[in-house]
């Protein structure tokens, strides 16, 4: 599976303008719409609900000991220590570029404050007050769902034009589920 300084230094590569901040939350909508649109995580680590926004401690450190002491954190970050973005499927390039072509130009304080609106941060922040770290895992199944959700409204990157690669068992088992979902509605098909 890819991990996060995979992704981060894919973003670098072609965000040259990425802060820390930025490079976090459009790792987070990378995650989100990778989920929402092949059903499965893109990169294995969790990112937890922080007070500007999800953030993803492996990256947060990476990024941080990639940094002079003295550099800005609005500073560009240049490279991730030990992220390879030769380990991206085709796929995951595409997600990603979608991700960075939709929210690419906003600001990372902006995303940091749409991120704040997601339900998904909201319930990793339960019980903290406004100045607490956070240390919970976003909840992948609600950030899934809160992506699909927004690409019903059009507020989405387009979906990438190539599709996910699907395993002949990842496929059959989808077919059995779907079969097992809609078995009566299959059955009065095929009586007519």
């Amino acid at each position: 599976m890819t991990r996060i300084i995979d992704v981060a230094q894919y973003i670098v590569e072609h965000q040259p303008d990425v802060d820390r901040m930025k490079l976090q939350k459009l790792c987070f909508y990378s995650q989100a719409w990778h989920l929402a649109w092949a059903g499965g995580r893109l990169f294995e680590e969790d990112m937890q609900g922080w007070t500007y926004g999800p953030v993803a401690p492996r990256l947060w450190k990476a990024v941080k000991l990639a940094e002079n002491d003295a550099q800005s954190s609005s500073a560009p970050v240049e490279s991730i220590r030990s992220g390879d973005s030769a380990r991206l499927s085709e796929y995951e390039r595409a997600v990603i570029d979608a991700v960075v072509v939709h929210y690419g130009k906003l600001k990372g304080t902006v995303l940091s404050d749409k991120s704040h609106s997601t339900r998904t941060w909201r319930e990793s922040r339960a019980g903290l007050t406004r100045t607490d770290r956070g240390n919970v895992p976003l909840s992948l199944k609600t950030l899934r769902a809160e992506a699909v959700a927004s690409s019903m409204t059009g507020d989405s990157p387009t979906p990438p034009a190539i599709f996910p690669p699907v395993s002949a068992d990842g496929l059959a088992t989808a077919v059995d589920r779907v079969e097992r979902r809609n078995w009566d509605t299959l059955r009065a098909l095929a009586d007519l």
